[in-house]
């Protein structure tokens, strides 16, 4: 009994040596064809933004989704996020924002010219401040739809209306 007790402590112990912890963002993006937009939901985990707010912009804690969440929460996220995402420099236009402890949903939108087929995406949201961090697109046009990666080493991607 004693070994088996000594046993699963190693390994406990040991898997937590090695253990790191994932850092992941997702981004739904959906072109409509009717408004010539690209309309945009993008989740990210409360606790990350608040350290990327923290450390990027020199805030204080914003307690997201808290009773005591601080007044600016939506124009520092806002700032945040537009400083990040960037589709040929064109203006990201902010719908709004749901949220809870664990994470935050950021909806907005992109008017493009549907005579631009392809363009830029510029995203490296958590980069600065997390190691390992990857940000995953799903970019969706019709009934098609795609799936990128950035991280890092790969904060840009050019994307078609033709999929």
């Amino acid at each position: 009994m004693l070994r088996s007790a000594f046993l699963y402590f190693s390994l406990l112990v040991c898997s937590s040596v090695w253990a790191h912890p994932f850092y992941v963002s997702v981004l739904e993006m959906r072109y409509n064809e009717k408004s010539n937009t690209l309309e945009c939901a993008l989740k990210l985990f409360t606790d990350d933004l608040e350290t990327a707010i923290e450390q990027s912009m020199g805030h204080n804690k914003l307690f997201l989704s808290e009773q005591r969440e601080h007044h600016a929460a939506d124009s520092l996220i806002w700032k945040y996020v537009s400083q990040r995402i960037k589709i040929n420099n064109k203006p990201l236009l902010y719908v709004g924002r749901e949220g809870s402890i664990d994470a935050q949903w950021i909806y907005f939108e992109i008017p493009v010219d549907p005579k631009d087929e392809q363009f830029l995406l510029l995203w490296n949201t958590f980069v600065e401040v997390l190691p390992g961090q990857k940000n995953i697109l799903h970019f969706r046009v019709g009934a098609n739809q795609r799936t990128y990666i950035f991280d890092k080493k790969n904060t840009s991607q050019n994307l078609s209306l033709r999929l």
